[in-house]
């Protein structure tokens, strides 16, 4: 039988930088227990896939991929609605088997080391000041101008406005996660109107999932070959 095991990238691989091998990643998205399984296919070669893949839990929690085979923190984002128009963002890192102080002077994701606005927890960095942007940089060094990738993403999520016309909205293959997601929790919703809870909110044991980045055979699986990576801390 054929084994669909993650296997090991090499050194090389990583240098040239897996995320540019292949510009046009194919998603797939899987539901689960817990939520749903989003993974990003990069073709590195005939023989090898290159696979990011990220669970979400609900109601809101996501961790993010890191590279293959890299002693790193896992970090993630929890989205908790706090009215109609704003949504607080909760940042966490962990190692599962190391103290953080071992990464250095700021560890984690780079959100945990925004600068905030004084006596609050709102980011410095914010549409009034046009997130501080930096226009030479901008045009000579990053194209964004905007220090930090939190920020980045906050400057898209921001400007779009507080209440979005989705009718407005051309999604296509790459946004088949935020299609799915969307039916997911809709579909939870008009059940817990009817009485009956999602199945993950009575299962919190469903929740402890870790995110996964590999290198897996070419036509590999994505569910059954990561799932020994994304389960692992429930198989302890």
């Amino acid at each position: 039988m054929e084994s669909h095991r993650p296997v090991a990238d090499s050194t090389q691989l990583e240098r040239s930088g897996l995320m540019a091998i292949d510009k046009a990643p194919e998603f797939r998205v899987a539901t689960t227990d817990f939520g749903l399984m989003i993974g990003a296919r990069r073709r590195v070669d005939e023989a090898k896939d290159y696979w990011r893949v990220t669970p979400f839990s609900l109601p809101f929690y996501t961790v993010i991929p890191g590279l293959p085979e890299r002693d790193t923190p896992f970090s993630g984002h929890g989205w908790v609605p706090m009215d109609d128009e704003n949504t607080w963002v909760l940042t966490y890192s962990w190692h599962p088997t190391r103290p953080m102080s071992d990464f250095g002077e700021k560890p984690g994701h780079g959100a945990h080391w925004v600068p905030m606005q004084p006596g609050t927890r709102k980011p410095r960095q914010s549409r009034d000041n046009d997130y501080e942007i930096d226009r030479e940089n901008q045009k000579h060094k990053t194209y964004t101008g905007i220090t930090g990738v939190s920020i980045q993403d906050r400057g898209i999520q921001e400007t779009m406005g507080a209440i979005y016309e989705r009718t407005h909205e051309h999604l296509g293959s790459a946004d088949t996660a935020i299609i799915m997601m969307r039916r997911l929790l809709m579909r939870l919703a008009r059940e817990l109107e009817q009485g009956v809870a999602p199945y993950a909110a009575q299962h919190g044991e469903l929740l402890t999932v870790r995110s996964a980045g590999f290198i897996a055979p070419a036509g590999a699986p994505f569910v059954e070959t990561s799932e020994p990576l994304v389960q692992v801390a429930t198989n302890r």
